[in-house]
């Protein structure tokens, strides 16, 4: 299954992730709940919204959201890539299970030196299976996640047409049912729905705009 518009729109084809660290705390609740946090360098393709130096243009250069990216190393804690997460799950009954969780991916990018990005989720995931289940099946779950993402795009005079700063706003959700009925067979429905605020470069983004 291909995955989510929101999410390819927001992290790219291949997800978020790369080297660094995580810490989590279990909160002493009647039901499991978990935070977490993940430290990442956030440089590269899989940091896409991030420190990521985007694709070439027919002359070369590096360009993401139109504009010419810059190397930003880390010299700071300013230029990691900060990815908190808070989920709870409940048990609603032997064969019923809920999870919703609050997400975020906050850190820089490369369209500049002082840019940054920012990145808010929420999701839920409910998901029931027979009492005589073997190996998970059968089951059925339906799962539902939402981002809001802030791009500060900066400023580049050497685009053509040259492009002002601008902070491009992206949003999107998809909700999905799962059947699983019988081992290693699902099938699946999904919804999704993105948009996004008009961008300078939108005409040579075919990522961008209501989808």
């Amino acid at each position: 299954m291909d995955d989510p518009l929101i999410l390819t729109r927001t992290f790219g084809p291949d997800g978020l992730r790369g080297i660094g660290a995580q810490v989590s705390w279990l909160a002493p609740t009647p039901f499991f709940t978990e935070a977490v946090l993940g430290i990442m360098n956030g440089q590269g393709s899989t940091a896409f919204s991030f420190r990521n130096p985007g694709e070439p243009d027919n002359l070369g250069v590096d360009r993401f959201h139109g504009r010419a990216t810059v190397d930003r190393t880390v010299s700071g804690p300013g230029d990691f890539l900060f990815v908190p997460r808070l989920h709870s799950s409940f048990d609603l009954t032997d064969q019923q299970t809920l999870v919703v969780g609050l997400s975020g991916a906050f850190g820089p990018n490369d369209t500049g030196y002082g840019e940054y990005t920012q990145v808010y989720g929420t999701d839920i995931y409910w998901k029931w299976k027979a009492p005589n289940a073997h190996a998970g099946f059968p089951f059925v779950s339906w799962q539902t996640e939402a981002l809001y993402q802030r791009f500060e795009a900066a400023a580049d005079p050497t685009a053509a047409p040259a492009l002002p700063a601008e902070t491009l706003k992206d949003w999107g959700f998809y909700s999905q049912m799962l059947w699983g009925f019988r081992e290693r067979w699902v099938a699946g429905l999904r919804g999704d729905y993105v948009d996004g605020n008009p961008g300078a470069d939108d005409a040579n983004d075919v990522f961008r705009g209501r989808r």
